[in-house]
């Protein structure tokens, strides 16, 4: 019980709220607040019986400035490498003292020689548009007399706008005696050389000791700068300066660290675990001056306990390490070394430069977006505490400021890993202030056409091209942080930019009905064992943005609008079922588990077809050894239209299946993180990072909405379902989890078939109750226990046949192609494959070879097709297209009920940065043709087919031509020059035909 009444009398008193009749979490202020204002706040509550808890005890807080009008600092620029100092004196007694700082680039500040942040990564990445500022307590570091506050410039992702890195920062320090003084970037300031001589992100940060004090002195490198609230570019700074909301990025934990090997030349150590931080070297011998002491940062060891890191290299590295620190030393013995912007992803640790026989101090640390666990769940299987553990290892590493895909090669905000594995975000940790930044990171991200990058925020140019299911994290966010926070005024803030896109995608249909029009598809389901075309899975994204849009319209009171949207989602689901769905037999699109996933997620199925199809899922990932084959696009489809029907024992099963690739293999073994694929590869450059949270997030997911069966359905908790899934191997259950109105605790233990479950429901929430074989409850506050019968599902122990497996996978036939499928190899085998303006045909003896990202070895040859001319700028003459023809084999046979003809194509290989497609052509006897058109989507195989049910019924099929030509296309914002001095080429694959309809 709080005190009586804590709030003053007299006029300091500047808001009552009064009674509010309302079960919404949120009270807000009626009144401004003045910049650099200290506050006190309390509340009292009244729950549902009348009864009125006491005043909670004052809490305390301060603002900062509200926007740039309340700064007297400038912007500045400088170039990198350089450190910026502001002096000024102070007398009297200091009451308190705040550091505001923050920048375009990187910055690290220190006053009288006493680093302020030195355990932070300031600031939080943003777009052009706005600057996120951060404040410090530093009353303890400034003095009476002289004072020097100094800015060591760095770059980070500034580095890719080609500028000096920009500063805004401001001092700002209250006497005693009630006078304010202020000291901040601007002009007059002095610079000096910084101790970094090298500061290239993701490579090398290098620390050099120098001789002699620092001379800082006037630069003519300093820019003022006039802020602009013009459209955003490189040419000025935002003149929006906010503070951040988001959690601090700083040091978090400690790490214990071991040596692992040492040679003459060099030590590695090992952390542990997978983490993304910093490492701090104390060098307690005395080395040589100039020594070079040299610190790589990776995830794998090899055979012989020396570093590898080939898997966090791009291609274009060329061998290049990344993650490297250097320094440079001094005289100076006990020196403690430790980088000052750069962190990294790593378990492992190689020293060099260290002699054998010196001694060494080696301390890691976490560095991440300090965010607060708010829930426990424990069961009493061991795989589904490492699950756990696991994720949220993983999802902090890839969580600075924004949510990104790695902590090592990229860091960027990659918004499809986000979209991936959002609901288990939202179960374990307190997003609210971390998501309500990123989302209006994602609003100012936004094209004018209500596209939604890729990358979010991002400052390159072009924005990396929009996918619907890489953007459907902007609906899940905004529907989690509604779900779990209730905060209204996101939402009211967010909507437009969700309308927005809701109206981009549904522009995106093509004649189908379908969304077949999006500018891109990563990987046809990103790292998928096996592939499910890209039109399938972006309706299926659609489909969730229109139900989560109407959702929210509808909770915040636009009844029509919420109609709307549910209308076009069912016109989708009606458009899909009529171009995916082959009724009479049973067939979604291409068979794949993500294929059938989409048709159950997103309804496009209903009733005992749907039940069938996740039947399908379930018996395809027990035939695979317990195996999901879906990638980043469709594994939280595949998980969730698992667990809806029923089949949660097949998510537990391929927890319990250690080998690789699978979930189960990543927290059998590895560095203690998730990966960005289902296996581990050491020597893939581009996509072999072991810290990713795409694929692993959704299972985690799935363990607290689904295992547990805790899901909020209403805003803040204020309803919420307790549906347990029970599966053969897990006896005991217990969930706590602690929201906006209270804690929800759900336990349940289980003998055989005879259970019990134990539910708190906290203030102002109900849940509704679901249990096998019991009717459904609504339970108000309280504490309720129930007893249950359960059926279970047996638990597969034993493992199907499960030969050593390599990428990549042999993709299944296409269950929509009864009929030919070899008129490639026969063609080949009497050489009469031709292609025009070409180099001669390739057979390609080991199939098709694609890294880094492996696409589907399919059965049967691979020719490899190339131009010879260079591409030009238009879209008609020589070089704009090319192509492979071949007569078809077995004259005279009978292919009168042929409904489509189609042919496998892959580009992995390099070709013009212009817009291709590709195209079919089929001849008939009589000179008849049918000509097709497809999209070519990147990194997987691509099919092209015609429709020749009319040519086939009145003549043979003779001959098919098949290639790509280059298409126009509009400029937008994610066009890139277009770079036309490579010819055209592909990989023909498998050439047929199909006696039934087309279902994708």
């Amino acid at each position: 019980m709080g005190p009586i009444d804590p709030r003053p009398d007299d006029s300091a008193h500047i808001f009552d709220s009064g009674a509010v009749e309302s079960n919404d979490p949120f009270i807000e202020l009626d009144t401004e607040l003045d910049a650099g204002g200290l506050y006190a706040w309390t509340v009292q509550v009244r729950n549902e019986a009348g009864t009125w808890s006491g005043w909670a005890e004052p809490s305390r807080f301060e603002t900062g400035p509200w926007s740039l009008d309340d700064w007297s600092a400038s912007w500045v620029s400088h170039p990198a490498l350089t450190v910026l100092r502001r002096t000024l004196r102070l007398d009297g007694v200091t009451e308190r003292a705040r550091l505001h700082l923050t920048a375009q680039g990187l910055v690290r500040a220190s006053i009288n020689g006493t680093a302020v942040n030195a355990d932070a990564a300031d600031p939080s990445r943003t777009d052009l548009s706005r600057a996120l500022y951060r404040s410090y307590d530093v009353t303890d570091l400034v003095v009476a007399g002289e004072n020097s506050i100094d800015f060591a410039l760095g770059l980070g992702e500034w580095a890719r706008s080609g500028e000096d890195p920009r500063l805004l920062a401001e001092l700002v320090v209250h006497a005693a005696d009630g006078t304010i003084v202020r000291a901040g970037t601007g002009p007059g300031m002095t610079a000096a050389a910084s101790e970094i001589t090298h500061d290239e992100p993701f490579y090398l940060e290098r620390h050099e000791w120098s001789e002699g004090a620092t001379d800082f002195d006037y630069s003519d490198a300093l820019n003022v700068l006039e802020a602009s609230t013009a459209r955003a570019s490189f040419a000025t700074p935002p003149a929006i300066v906010a503070p951040d909301p988001s959690p601090a990025v700083h040091r978090v934990s400690p790490h214990a660290v071991t040596e692992l090997t040492r040679t003459a030349t060099s030590r590695v150590y090992d952390v542990g675990t997978n983490i993304a931080g910093r490492t701090r070297l104390t060098l307690l011998s005395p080395l040589p001056v100039g020594t070079v002491v040299r610190v790589v940062h990776g995830e794998h060891v090899d055979a012989s306990g020396r570093l590898d890191t080939t898997n966090l290299t791009m291609p274009f590295d060329n061998g290049r390490p990344r993650q490297v620190i250097e320094y440079v030393t001094g005289p100076t013995s006990h020196a403690v070394c430790e980088p000052w912007f750069a962190y990294h992803g790593f378990r492992y640790v190689e020293i060099f430069g260290i002699p054998s026989d010196a001694r060494l101090s080696v301390e890691a640390w976490s560095l991440h977006s300090d965010l607060q666990s708010v829930s426990e769940l424990t069961t009493d299987d061991s795989h589904v505490a490492a699950l756990s553990h696991v994720a949220q290892r993983t999802l902090l590493n890839n969580l600075h400021g924004i949510p990104e895909d790695c902590p090592t090669r990229e860091q960027s905000g990659w918004t499809g890993d986000t979209a991936s594995a959002a609901e288990f975000a939202f179960s374990a940790f307190d997003m609210q202030a971390f998501f309500a930044k990123w989302l209006a990171d994602l609003r100012t991200s936004q094209q004018a056409d209500g596209s939604i990058p890729a990358i979010s925020p991002d400052i390159r140019r072009p924005r990396i091209s929009p996918d619907p299911v890489w953007g459907g994290a902007l609906q899940r966010v905004l529907l989690g942080h509604w779900l779990h926070y209730g905060d209204e005024r996101v939402v009211r803030e967010t909507l437009p930019a969700l309308r927005d896109w809701a109206d981009y995608l549904w522009m995106l249909r093509g004649d189908e009905g379908t969304i077949d029009g999006a500018p891109i598809s990563y990987g046809s389901d990103w790292l998928a064992l096996t592939q499910t075309p890209p039109p399938i899975h972006h309706t299926g994204a659609v489909i969730d943005c229109l139900e989560s849009l109407a959702m929210l319209e509808e909770e915040t009171g636009d009844l029509d609008a919420a109609a709307t949207r549910r209308e076009q989602a069912d016109e989708l689901r009606r458009s899909a079922y009529a171009a995916f769905y082959d009724a009479g037999r049973d067939v979604f699109g291409n068979g794949t588990q993500a294929a059938n996933a989409v048709a159950v997620e997103s309804a496009t199925l209903s009733g005992p077809a749907a039940h069938r199809a996740a039947d399908r899922i379930a018996e395809d990932v027990y035939a695979r050894g317990h195996r999901l084959s879906s990638g980043f696009a469709a594994t939280r489809t595949t998980v969730r239209a698992l667990a809806r029907a029923g089949h949660s024992q097949s998510i537990f099963d391929a927890l319990h299946q250690p080998a690789e690739p699978g979930i189960g293999a990543m927290i059998d073994h590895g560095p203690g993180t998730f990966w960005e694929c289902w296996w581990i590869d050491p020597a893939n450059t581009g996509t072999g990072s072991l810290d990713h949270v795409g694929l692993g997030g959704p299972v985690a997911g799935w363990a607290w909405q689904w295992l547990a069966g805790v899901r909020p359905t209403r805003a803040a908790w204020s309803r919420f379902t307790v549906e347990p899934q029970f599966v053969t191997g897990i006896d005991t259950l217990s969930l706590t989890t602690h929201t906006v109105r209270g804690t929800i605790d759900v336990h349940y233990w289980l003998d055989g078939s005879a259970g019990v479950i134990e539910l708190t429901v906290p203030v102002s929430s109900e849940a509704v109750l679901r249990l096998a074989g019991n009717r459904e409850e609504i339970l108000k506050a309280g504490t309720y226990t129930r007893r249950f019968t359960v059926e279970r599902k047996s638990q597969h122990t034993s493992l199907p046949d499960d030969p050593s497996w390599q990428a990549p996978y042999r993709p299944a036939p296409s269950p929509d192609v009864i009929g030919e499928r070899d008129w490639l190899s026969n063609a080949l085998a009497v050489d009469s494959v031709t292609a025009v303006d070409a180099l001669p045909i390739v057979i390609l003896p080991s199939g098709l070879q694609c890294m880094p990202v492996p696409h589907e070895q399919p059965e049967g040859p691979v020719v490899l097709v190339q131009g010879t001319h260079r591409t030009p700028a238009a879209v008609l003459g020589a070089g704009t297209q090319l192509s492979a023809r071949f007569p078809v084999s077995g004259l005279g046979t009978d292919r009168r009920d042929a409904r489509f003809v189609y042919a496998m194509l892959d580009l992995c290989l390099d070709n013009p940065t212009r817009a291709l497609e590709s195209f079919i052509i089929v001849t008939g006897a009589d000179g008849s043709i049918a000509r097709g058109v497809g999209t070519i989507w990147p990194a997987g195989w691509n099919r092209v087919s015609v429709d020749v049910t009319r040519l086939a019924a009145f003549t043979s099929i003779t001959s098919v031509e098949v290639g790509v030509r280059v298409r126009e296309q509009p400029e937008t914002a994610y066009s890139s020059a277009a770079e036309d001095d490579v010819p055209l080429a592909f990989q023909l694959g498998e050439t047929g035909f199909s006696a039934v309809r087309s279902t994708w």
